[in-house]
């Protein structure tokens, strides 16, 4: 039977194994614990049953939701989240409940990643949409989460924008800062008969005309890069090769560093206003042409009227005469009537 005593020598050896052994473990739990204490991440453990009491939960916790980490310890995960958001996240903890009974019952081994979100209740009583990433560990589940409550309002922000601009009937482009087309709105393909891929990637010098281009390079790009906003009318083409008049707003979007990033123009088809100012202006003249016959009509009646009164009065006043002379000759030589 072959000896299992081990020399000197190998006792040393496997002495010299575990201690490295447990220093690596010991840098592997030093490094954790860094993780853990200064991740803005929130790092969580808890009990994988349908309460999920907190088992261990990071420090970072007080900057996310201002608990302290004993706080937590011991109290039910569900205890804090909204009522409907539970409600959804119950069947998700069943489906993992599940998953482990088929692992004892060596059926399948759960290898189970999931991304969830939902509303937690911080210390000041206020609802933070949280986004967790889930794994087990050991018996337990391991929760990684973040605070996504801005970000969740800047993309309901970023869509609320976004309809605006895809349901507005104004035609909406967006280039870079030398001119490439980045975006154009669906009023902007239904506007010009330009399809996206027709549009997408040219420069915007090619959707105007030469005096268009010149506007551009010369006034309003410069006006832009001066002051970040610009208004006035420009023309374009269609595709089908008609120029019409617009109204055009640009601005210029800069970064967080105030760097320039994009232009932004929105504009609106005045062919239709130019053609009724062209008729409105039309009817004016002739306005102005009625008002200047029916004018001078008026004076030359003044004129005759004028004229006539003149000698009206004039035989008046002379007839006038002819009766107070004819009075003074009859007093005169005593002629009777």
């Amino acid at each position: 039977m072959k000896s299992v005593v081990k020399t000197k020598e190998q006792l040393l050896d496997e002495n010299k194994l575990l201690r490295a052994k447990i220093t690596e473990l010991e840098k592997n739990r030093e490094i954790s614990q860094i993780i853990a204490e200064n991740t803005s991440d929130n790092i969580a453990i808890t009990s994988f049953d349908l309460k999920a009491k907190y088992l261990y939960v990071s420090p970072s916790v007080k900057h996310v939701l201002g608990y302290d980490p004993e706080e937590l310890i011991g109290k039910s995960f569900f205890d804090f989240i909204h009522p409907n958001d539970k409600k959804a996240l119950l069947p998700l903890l069943k489906k993992y409940l599940g998953l482990i009974i088929n692992k004892v019952l060596h059926i399948e081994d759960p290898q189970i990643k999931e991304t969830i979100s939902f509303r937690f209740r911080n210390k000041s009583g206020n609802w933070r949409i949280m986004e967790s990433t889930i794994n087990f560990i050991g018996k337990n589940l391991l929760a990684v989460t973040r605070d996504i409550t801005e970000r969740k309002k800047a993309e309901e922000e970023s869509r609320k924008f976004t309809k605006i601009i895809e349901t507005t009937k104004q035609s909406v482009i967006i280039t870079d800062i030398e001119g490439q087309v980045l975006y154009v709105n669906p009023s902007y393909y239904a506007y010009s008969g330009f399809k996206p891929k027709e549009v997408i990637g040219q420069h915007m010098f090619g959707f105007t005309t030469d005096f268009g281009a010149g506007k551009l390079q010369n006034e309003i790009i410069p006006a832009l890069f001066k002051d970040g906003n610009w208004q006035g009318e420009m023309e374009v083409i269609k595709k089908n090769k008609k120029i019409f008049p617009i109204s055009l707003i640009c601005s210029l979007l800069s970064d967080e560093n105030n760097n320039p990033e994009c232009f932004v123009a929105l504009f609106t088809d005045i062919s239709n206003k130019k053609k009724a100012d062209a008729e409105l202006q039309k009817y004016r003249n002739r306005l102005e042409e009625l008002v200047d016959e029916r004018t001078k009509k008026i004076e030359d009646q003044k004129d005759e009227l004028e004229r006539f009164n003149k000698l009206f009065v004039g035989r008046e006043f002379r007839i006038k005469e002819l009766k107070d002379e004819l009075s003074r000759y009859q007093n005169k030589f005593g002629v009777l009537d």
